[in-house]
């Protein structure tokens, strides 16, 4: 790796050790590298930023269609049944949401009671989410929660504890956090019938089961380098690591993880294989937010330009060339519909609240793919 590489790198993992927003840190690195931030926002306007387009030449813009599905929210997550769309409320809306699609019924799942409302996770059976308690260590809303759809019945899986990731199996929950109690950190597991703890790394956060739930992937955060990516049996064996500067992964299959990883100038997709003997290949430059089609080898994301939001595209899991969704947005998802599973769609957060995007409700009837 050249000096240059090294140098930025290690700038942006302290700027998000530090505490600050990884765009942000970006922009700031470039700034004191003397390069110019182009302005964005009328080249925009006007359609004139976009993503590099598929190999087959342009961007496919207009073969998006978009609605709003709830006038407000953030973060939405479709269930693994594709039914609820959960998401995030703000304000007087605090809380975790879930639209119906069987009916487009909006229901609130938690209130300011339990005002949580960024890592919440799907249970297996679509029947409740976990999340995190946003009070902090030793109070009433502190800990690991588990709550039912559409019932919206809240239960305290453990007292401490944040970030929580569902077992395949549904039977119990990986999460990282500092025992109020013992004073100590790291990695955990605790059962969701029978409430058992274990701790399985003494350091380590954003837990996250394999497909088949053999392995959980994790964060170690390592000082002024970003984080290791690192995996150990779901029993906490056989802890090694993956990958270097990684700021945030999801599985693909059970030897593969997609991730966000500090690039030269900006946050880059990666895609790591093989656990035994790790290899790392980029994807894209200069993108994050990275979901996951389960049904085949597409993947969404949101595309940056000098720190800054260029707007929503798609890809392969191989890579290769991008197609462009919107020309805004964040923290895209797949949602299958079920009746029609090749012609999925993106719901994603924006401006307007939580939005879908179709690509076959433009001029286009075909299904979601990298083609025209």
């Amino acid at each position: 790796m050249c000096q240059w590489q090294q140098v930025s790198k290690r700038f942006l993992s302290m700027m998000w050790n530090m505490g600050i927003n990884r765009r942000l840190s970006v922009h700031i690195f470039s700034v004191m590298a003397g390069i110019t931030v182009p302005v964005l926002f009328v080249l925009i306007a006007l359609g004139g930023v976009g993503c590099d387009g598929d190999d087959n030449g342009g961007s496919g813009a207009g073969y998006w269609a978009t609605e709003v599905l709830v006038p407000f929210g953030h973060r939405p997550l479709p269930s693994p049944d594709s039914r609820w769309i959960a998401f995030g409320g703000t304000g007087d809306s605090v809380g975790i949401w879930v639209l119906d699609r069987n009916n487009n019924e909006v229901i609130r799942l938690t209130d300011d009671t339990y005002p949580h409302r960024w890592d919440y996770r799907w249970m297996i059976d679509s029947q409740g989410l976990v999340f995190g308690g946003a009070g902090e260590s030793g109070t009433a809303t502190a800990g690991v929660w588990q709550v039912t759809c559409p019932g919206g019945t809240v239960t305290q899986l453990w007292q401490f504890g944040g970030d929580p990731d569902p077992a395949p199996s549904g039977e119990a929950v990986c999460f990282a956090g500092l025992s109020s109690a013992s004073e100590e950190s790291g990695i955990w597991v605790v059962g969701v019938v029978t409430p058992q703890i274990y701790r399985l790394q003494e350091e380590g956060i954003n837990p996250r089961y394999s497909p088949m739930g053999y392995f959980i992937s994790y964060l170690l955060p390592t000082g002024y380098e970003g984080p290791e990516l690192r995996v150990m049996t779901s029993e906490g064996a056989n802890d090694q690591l993956l990958a270097d500067n990684i700021l945030s992964h999801e599985w693909v299959d059970n030897e593969t993880l997609i991730c966000e990883a500090v690039g030269l100038f900006a946050v880059d997709i990666v895609k790591v294989e093989d656990l035994l003997s790790p290899q790392i290949n980029t994807l894209v430059e200069g993108g994050s937010q990275v979901a996951l089609f389960e049904l085949g080898d597409l993947i969404v994301f949101q595309k940056e330009e000098n720190a800054r939001n260029i707007g929503l595209c798609v890809t392969t899991s191989a890579g290769g060339g991008n197609k462009e969704i919107t020309q805004s947005g964040a923290y895209p998802q797949f949602l299958v519909i079920n009746t029609a599973p090749e012609a999925s769609h993106v719901v994603f957060e924006d401006t307007g609240g939580i939005i879908i995007g179709s690509a076959s409700g433009g001029t286009s009837t075909n299904s979601l793919s990298m083609n025209p």
